[in-house]
């Protein structure tokens, strides 16, 4: 299939190319021409061979973000959720907003299809605005878009510079000269560390139950949750699994958390906590299983390669390393959201981290020596890898 699909690409830009050749000056009338019938009729041709919608979407996406964010704040979506087929005086009314700026406002959402305008109705898009909505999966939407209003849009200003220097420039942009780790930064400004905690607790809460339920973990009696801050998988995974033993290694700055919560929810018995450089300290030993949960897309593929090595030497004999972690395809080209991440952690994150490949993961485990390689795809373009130690 791949290989149909990149002849037709192949196809397109070469067959561009040619009209470009022949065609002089380039005008932007080629990209946009005028409205006429015959245009209409072959409009689904030309969006293929000149998608000049996509390109308007990308260079005005400061402005549709900014769309998106007031009028998820301001109520739009939660309105026409409740009562679709409103008419703009009603819904001006309702948001208590004057007429002129509620008008606007909707016209640029109808442009970028989050509403529809029926005659002179407006109607929510059932499936877009749903993950728009306070209740709906934990807000996460809403919080991903207040983490980016607040830490990643600023940084990104700084983008272009990150990528010459080869260092995270909107790091230093966002919270001085003297930054040196993002995490540190941010859980030192409220505000930020608010929008940070309340992104990263719900984006992992995603697919979390379901790695938790897993029946792999019952064949466990040890389990080392590498990075496992503050304990919410190694908790959900103790209440799914009663017999299991888990132990969290992370920086000691998270350790003193991770145990309070396990006191807390009344785990301690089977819980703990050990603080320590992941990086630059070996992993504890003797586990039968070494949890990597949402950490080597922080990491550079010489640190995963390391870090890995280290998990084979934590485990006994048979022993399994459990990789969970969003990916990108083997061709590294989408999903769109995972393959832009990669310039998050070089500008502001670290500097070095980036969504992988499922290919590169498994090759990594193969060259460490692990065997019995197993792949298992997630929802939202996440998936866990699980290798055994001979």
């Amino acid at each position: 299939m791949n290989s149909i699909i990149n002849f037709f690409r192949k196809a397109r830009i070469h067959f561009l190319r040619k009209v470009l050749e022949k065609g002089g000056k380039f005008d932007m009338a080629m990209v946009k021409p005028a409205p006429s019938f015959l245009g209409k009729l072959m409009s689904p041709l030309r969006n293929w061979l000149i998608p000049s919608e996509r390109f308007e979407y990308i260079y005005t996406g400061p402005m549709g973000f900014a769309v998106l964010r007031a009028a998820c704040n301001i109520g739009v979506f939660e309105l026409l959720d409740k009562k679709p087929g409103l008419k703009i005086a009603e819904i001006a009314e309702a948001l208590k907003l004057e007429e002129y700026p509620a008008k606007l406002l909707l016209m640029a959402l109808v442009s970028i299809k989050m509403i529809y305008k029926i005659g002179d109705e407006y109607y929510g898009d059932p499936f877009l605005v749903k993950p728009l909505l306070k209740d709906s999966c934990d807000g996460f939407m809403l919080k991903q878009l207040e983490y980016t209003h607040h830490l990643i849009a600023p940084a990104m200003h700084c983008l272009q510079e990150s990528i010459i220097k080869n260092k995270p420039v909107g790091l230093t942009h966002l919270f001085g000269e003297n930054a040196g780790n993002y995490y540190y930064e941010v859980a030192q400004d409220s505000e930020r560390n608010r929008c940070f905690e309340q992104f990263m607790n719900s984006f992992s809460q995603i697919n979390q139950p379901r790695i938790a339920s897993m029946s792999v973990f019952s064949r466990f009696k040890k389990i080392l949750d590498v990075g496992g801050n503050t304990g919410a998988l190694a908790m959900s995974i103790a209440r799914n699994h009663p017999d299991v033993k888990i132990t969290v290694f992370d920086f000691p700055s998270v350790v003193e958390s991770a145990k309070k919560n396990f006191k807390e929810n009344q785990l301690d018995n089977r819980l703990d906590a050990i603080g320590g450089n992941i990086l630059e300290s070996p992993l504890p030993q003797g586990y039968d299983c070494v949890i990597f949960s949402h950490f080597i897309d922080l990491l550079s593929e010489k640190m995963n390669k390391e870090l890995i090595q280290k998990a084979m030497q934590s485990l006994v004999p048979g022993g399994t390393l459990f990789i969970f972690s969003p990916i990108v395809n083997d061709e590294e080209t989408e999903p769109f959201l995972n393959c832009m991440m990669g310039l998050y952690f070089l500008c502001l994150a670290n500097g070095v981290g980036q969504f992988y490949s499922g290919k590169t993961i498994m090759d990594w485990m193969k060259e460490a020596g692990f065997h019995k390689l197993e792949k298992r795809l997630l929802p939202f373009d996440e998936a866990v890898f699980t290798g055994q130690k001979p």
